[in-house]
């Protein structure tokens, strides 16, 4: 009896039923570019902010999700801006000017609208009074004159610090005499008075000079000379006559 054998047929290779490469594909060229994002996003780069941010990527047979948080950044400002606000720079020091100066170099960053005069009170140490709503101002005015925080008070309702104080005023600088170096003001007091005092001293010194000596001298000379002497003889004879001769007599002088 003779066998017969089937033909068998042949096994066909290829992907297990279910399984499609070209989802596979698409599915790691998603997980690639979410990795990539993060990475850049980690990273600073195309320009994003390097904020704190949270990324949760889900992979899966067919979805990707991504959620962000971005931070805010809170920049501190001024109540009013400098030009609008009345500010009043009232001296309540001894140093000449120092309400003008004061004034002038608050100008210089934006505080335009200002009033100088004098104190009521004289003090020793400066202080920064704030209105209602103005008091980040009186802070920066504060920090312009290089004084601390602890400077700045509430304005009391109803204070009358400053001479031809304005009903409006905002900010009220009551200036002592420690900001005259921050606004270029010098504090040199001239004073002028009189005194008497006594003192002794000596001392001395050489000079140069000419001096002329006369000196007297002796000497001795012969000289010559003629002179007349008359002599008068009188005689006594008979007859009493008298007789007068005459004599010539050389006198030799030395």
């Amino acid at each position: 009896m003779a066998t017969t054998q089937r033909p068998r047929t042949p096994r066909r290779s290829g992907p297990p039923p279910g399984s499609d490469p070209a989802s596979r594909g698409l599915i790691l060229v998603g997980v690639g570019v979410v990795v990539g994002i993060i990475l850049l996003l980690r990273g600073g780069g195309i320009g994003f902010d390097s904020s704190p941010a949270s990324v949760e990527v889900k992979a899966d047979a067919g979805s990707t999700t991504t959620s962000t948080t971005a931070s805010t950044t809170t920049v501190p400002t001024t109540d009013k801006a400098p030009q609008t606000v009345k500010v009043v720079v009232a001296n309540g020091s001894t140093v000449q000017g120092l309400a003008s100066k004061t004034a002038q170099f608050l100008a210089q960053s934006g505080y335009t609208n200002n009033v100088a005069t004098d104190a009521e009170t004289q003090t020793q140490t400066t202080t920064v009074f704030f209105a209602a709503g103005f008091e980040s101002n009186a802070k920066a005015i504060a920090r312009l004159l290089g004084l601390p925080d602890t400077a700045v008070q509430a304005l009391p309702p109803g204070a009358k610090l400053a001479k031809n104080q304005p009903a409006d005023a905002g900010v009220i600088v009551v200036t002592g005499p420690e900001v005259s170096s921050a606004v270029g003001v010098s504090t040199t007091t001239t004073v002028t008075g009189t005194g008497t005092g006594t003192g002794t001293g000596t001392g001395t010194g050489t000079g140069t000079g000419t001096v002329t000596t006369t000196t007297p001298g002796t000497g001795t000379g012969a000289g010559t000379g003629t002179g007349t002497v008359t002599t008068t003889t009188v005689r006594s004879g008979t007859g009493g006559a008298t007789t007068s001769l005459p004599r010539t007599t050389t006198t030799l002088s030395r």
